[in-house]
């Protein structure tokens, strides 16, 4: 019995018969059981994109805080860049490519609906020496993606980060995320100690994140993870893209960035961006958004509101 191809649930369906073609079933069941999947990149494809991306993000970090460029990213072993490391869809078109990239996409909605928009676009670079926000020896504590909202959270995700590894993850080495399977269904954020993770005898052992060049990690908004040093040459750089349901503050103010330096043009160039950006949406209402879609009778609907976790 092939249930997605009954079309009985038309939200989930969609989802379920796109992740078969695309190869994801297996990361659907791993988010599912223990929050976390890595996509290995000749699932991800797009080898080219990931060497656009990566370039995009040096020559772009070094315009916005007037540095240049390292020689080889493979050996340039100092903290290099500088604060202001959000707003990154508009800078480079491959950073668009890569938020409507498919296998992103089929994620993002399995997870947080076929309305997911995208929520903001944070870039990482880590080198030895580089402090993290919590710890000036370069570990984060533990903690959740699901900022500003209150316990218990629930089990189905309003959130997912879904990071491009632009660089290899081979070990403890190369200063990776650090994630704890399972600890989704916690429905909290981590209390006290449980944050330290690398303090002796801390209660909570997280895992390295592994993953080649050119993958995908992904993991639920509510996963615990942190993140440990450098100790490896090189640059660790990474891109993560946060996708959430609709009703969840975006990070960006997505139509004022289309405000700015004529990137109204990647709308036009890109109309899936209407979407996947929640231009369709009529909230806040100071904006003149596009019309809600109207059913056959001609009452309006609007996507994502209702009991379906996939709408």
């Amino acid at each position: 019995m092939d249930i997605p191809a009954l079309n009985n649930v038309p939200d989930a369906d969609a989802i379920r018969l796109e992740a078969r073609r695309l190869g994801l079933e297996k990361h659907l069941l791993e988010l599912h059981t223990y929050g976390v999947t890595v996509i290995p990149p000749e699932t991800v494809g797009s080898p080219d994109l990931i060497e656009r991306m990566r370039d995009g993000i040096l020559r772009v970090l070094a315009d916005r805080h007037d540095l240049e460029v390292p020689d080889d990213w493979r050996t340039h072993s100092t903290p290099w860049g500088g604060p202001k490391i959000w707003c990154w869809l508009f800078e480079d078109e491959a950073l668009i490519e890569a938020a409507l990239h498919p296998v992103a996409l089929c994620i993002a909605r399995f997870m947080c609906g076929r309305s997911a928009i995208l929520q903001g676009t944070p870039a990482i670079i880590k080198t030895q020496g580089t402090a993290s926000r919590t710890n000036e020896e370069g570990y984060m504590r533990l903690h959740t993606d699901t900022h500003g909202v209150p316990s218990p959270l629930p089990e189905w995700a309003q959130l997912v980060n879904i990071s491009w590894l632009l660089t290899d993850y081979n070990g403890p080495e190369d200063g990776p995320t650090v994630l704890v399977p399972g600890s989704q269904r916690f429905g909290r954020m981590p209390r006290g100690a449980e944050g330290d993770w690398w303090v002796e005898g801390a209660p909570i052992e997280p895992i390295p994140l592994t993953g080649k060049a050119g993958s995908l990690a992904v993991w639920h908004g509510s996963l615990w993870h942190g993140s440990r040093p450098r100790t490896a040459e090189g640059m660790r750089i990474t891109l993560p893209y946060i996708y959430g349901r609709s009703y969840m503050q975006p990070i960006h103010s997505w139509t004022k960035a289309l405000e700015e330096n004529d990137n109204a043009k990647w709308v036009e160039k890109y109309p899936e961006l209407q979407t996947v950006l929640g231009l369709w949406h009529p909230y806040p209402t100071d904006r003149d958004g596009p019309e809600a879609p109207q059913e056959q009778d001609g009452t309006r609907h609007m996507i994502g509101v209702g009991d379906n976790i996939y709408a």
